[in-house]
């Protein structure tokens, strides 16, 4: 856990590809275009984070954590994104996760938040269309 969230704050594509199973996946619920089960380091790092991460302003995106409670294969992580979107909107909503470990590698998450903030701000335009 404290791998992925170093390489996450540092924006650290390597780090945070050595911290996921290639195997892993990342559930995101809601109706956003990002909303589903990816499957794969690469989908998950490219695509679904890739994707959301393009919404941000270059050097705008902050990571807060609040609490992180973790066993050998767990962890449940509260934290809160605050950044500029491309479109200069300020952007902060609160998240929490759960993560599976094997291997000492991320295999799993589970990721909640306030997905119409996410809508409004980070998914504008497919929201208009929906």
């Amino acid at each position: 856990m404290d791998n992925y969230l170093k390489a996450i704050e540092a924006v650290d594509e390597d780090a945070l590809t050595a911290a996921f199973h290639p195997d892993a996946t990342w559930w995101l619920p809601g109706d956003l275009p990002v909303s589903k089960t990816w499957e794969g380091r690469d989908a998950i790092l490219g695509d679904f984070l890739g994707s959301v991460m393009s919404q941000f302003a270059p050097g705008t995106f902050t990571l807060t954590t609040h609490a992180v409670v973790a066993d050998e294969d767990a962890a449940v992580l509260e934290w809160t994104v605050e950044a500029t979107t491309v479109r200069g909107e300020a952007y902060k909503n609160d998240y929490l996760a759960i993560f599976e470990f094997r291997d000492g590698l991320i295999v799993a998450v589970r990721e909640y938040m306030d997905t119409a903030v996410m809508a409004r701000l980070l998914f504008p335009k497919a929201r208009a269309t929906a």
